[in-house]
C-alpha cells in the first residue's frame, strides 16, 4: 500500500491565537511519530484559514496519528470550518474513521511516484 495524504483545508478561524497554540501542541505531538512523512500547517492570518498537508506512510499511521492528537483536535473542529480529503488507497478501517470526521477519501489513480 502506498503513502497516504491528507489535505484539511480550515476557514473562517474564529481564535487565530489560540489556533497557532493548537497548531504548536499539534506539531510537537507529531514530531517523532513513526510512519509520519510530513506534516505542514500554511496560515492565512488575514482571512482566517489555514491549510494543513500530511503524508503518512500507511493507514495505520494515520489512524496512530489521530489517537496521538485525539484531544487537540476537538478544540481546532471548534475553531473553525474543517474540510478534510484523504488521498490514497486506505483500509476499511481508516475508511470508517475518515467518515466519523467528514473526510473524503480519493483513491490512488496514476501518476509518477519517486
Amino acid at each position: 500500500m502506498e503513502a497516504i495524504r491528507v489535505v484539511v483545508r480550515v476557514k473562517n478561524i474564529s481564535d487565530i491565537s489560540r489556533y497557532k497554540e493548537l497548531s504548536t501542541e499539534a506539531i510537537a505531538k507529531t514530531e517523532g511519530e513513526p510512519g509520519v512523512l510530513q506534516y505542514e500547517w500554511y496560515l492565512d492570518e488575514e482571512n482566517g484559514e489555514c491549510v494543513i498537508l500530511e503524508t503518512y506512510k500507511d493507514s495505520d499511521a494515520v489512524q496512530a496519528h489521530l489517537m496521538n492528537v485525539g484531544e487537540i483536535l476537538p478544540q481546532l473542529i471548534e475553531l473553525g470550518e474543517m474540510q478534510v480529503e484523504v488521498l490514497g488507497d486506505i483500509d476499511e478501517q481508516l475508511k470508517a474513521l475518515a467518515e466519523q470526521f467528514g473526510a473524503k477519501n480519493i483513491p490512488y489513480f496514476n501518476g509518477i511516484r519517486l
